[in-house]
């Protein structure tokens, strides 16, 4: 998309520059998760570090604290993947955490310490995004942006990294004071990446003479996909309609059948459960006939979620059967993990619990090889709760340690 295009050139322009330090991103809340993508895909700088400080709210102090932390955490883990034995890389300041020292002073010491890990002679930067999903109070936040603003008093260690800051389009309070300060080394950035934003591009781009058929008909495919999800659904039903019939038009099923997911989640949205079954069933059987293994696979996983929801568990572990076939046949395995997990419950929703404990205990088998610990973790979940009601303490026991080290794995420990 020319939206996240435009984001993704200014972003990495701005980490590769020499001549500003700062960006001031002016954007609303739905916006962050993109900026935050194009972030993560800027080729050249050796750290990206993203600190999302919702729900953060208090005083300053506990502000800094929690920036300061993150910071020391990201450092913790880049140097457990990149250096762990470096005796060259500096511990930082314990005036970092000194609660004598201003807090935006040691803010900016804890910043100092971290582009002192860059190499003397790479002139690659250290990108800091400080973006948080919500504003709670202006003031603080704008107190720590100020901080880092060239005019607060330029240091050396600035020169090596960039920081990203936000301002809240819907209650903008930085834009208009850095323009005032008349600050060097500041650019101003306004994101165009609201819901309605990314709609009316794709529907000019579904008009659009210039562009190829092709590409007309994946921009109003994109379109009515993010209508449905929006529950714009008189909207998206229209695009889906003519799509369906130019898909007809041109012979290509496996896309009418991507076409009827689509209707299925706009009846579901809909509350219209029988018409959302017969769509389903529908891109299923197109799946069938031209043997079209990802069609299959994604018809499969949507009837086993809606006849689940609809208690029809006998169907939903039929899906799950076929799901797990295909997901095999293209080596997608997490979503194989899945399907086995939903087809234990299938079957522990109809009473077989023995059935239940062998897809269970086939899916922990799995994911514990394949390294997938979050969905080991659902499944040892499951496997514990049936040893705790069946009265097998030491097994459960057993698979409640195992769920503690998935959560220390994925960093879910308390």
């Amino acid at each position: 998309m020319r939206l996240i295009e435009k984001v993704q050139r200014a972003l990495a322009d701005f980490a590769e520059q020499s001549e500003a330090t700062v960006m001031i991103v002016r954007s609303h809340d739905e916006e962050l998760l993109p900026v935050v993508r194009c972030l993560e895909g800027i080729d050249g700088a050796p750290h990206f570090v993203y600190l999302d400080l919702n729900p953060v709210s208090g005083t300053l102090v506990d502000y800094v604290d929690i920036l300061i932390a993150m910071v020391l955490e990201r450092m913790d883990t880049l140097r457990a993947e990149e250096a762990p034995d470096d005796p060259t890389l500096p511990e930082p300041s314990d005036a970092c955490w000194s609660h004598r020292v201003d807090p935006l002073v040691r803010l900016r010491m804890t910043f100092a310490h971290f582009a002192s890990w860059l190499p003397e002679d790479d002139e690659t930067h250290l990108v800091i995004a400080i973006l948080p999903s919500e504003i709670k109070d202006p003031h603080v936040h704008a107190r720590v942006v100020q901080a880092l603003l060239p005019q607060s008093g330029f240091e050396p260690w600035m020169a090596r990294v960039r920081f990203v800051l936000r301002d809240d389009k819907a209650n903008s309070f930085l834009t208009q004071s850095a323009l005032n300060a008349r600050s060097p080394g500041v650019v101003l950035f306004e994101t165009s990446l609201t819901q309605g934003d990314i709609i009316g591009e794709l529907i000019e781009d579904a008009s659009n003479p210039e562009l190829l058929p092709g590409q007309r008909v994946q921009a109003l495919m994109q379109c009515a996909m993010v209508e449905v999800s929006l529950g714009m659904l008189t909207e998206a039903m229209a695009k889906l309609r003519s799509l369906y019939a130019y898909y007809t038009q041109y012979n290509v099923p496996e896309m009418r059948g991507v076409v009827l997911l689509q209707v299925a989640e706009a009846f579901r949205r809909a509350n219209a459960p029988e018409r959302a079954h017969h769509a389903i069933m529908a891109a299923l059987d197109i799946a069938t006939s031209h043997s079209d293994l990802t069609l299959m696979t994604n018809s499969s996983h949507a009837l086993a979620l809606h006849s689940a929801g609809q208690a029809n568990y006998l169907e939903a572990e039929m899906a799950c059967a076929v799901g797990c076939v295909s997901a095999r046949a293209l080596h997608q395995d997490d979503l194989h993990a899945e399907f086995l997990l939903r087809r234990g419950d299938a079957r522990a929703a109809q009473g077989n619990w023995a059935g239940a404990l062998e897809m269970w205990t086939t899916c922990a088998n799995e994911t514990r090889d394949k390294g997938n610990y979050n969905m080991l973790s659902d499944a040892l979940g499951r496997l514990h709760d049936y040893a705790s009601r069946t009265g097998h303490r030491d097994i459960a026991a057993g698979y409640a340690a195992e769920i503690q080290e998935c959560r220390v794995i994925t960093g879910g420990a308390g």
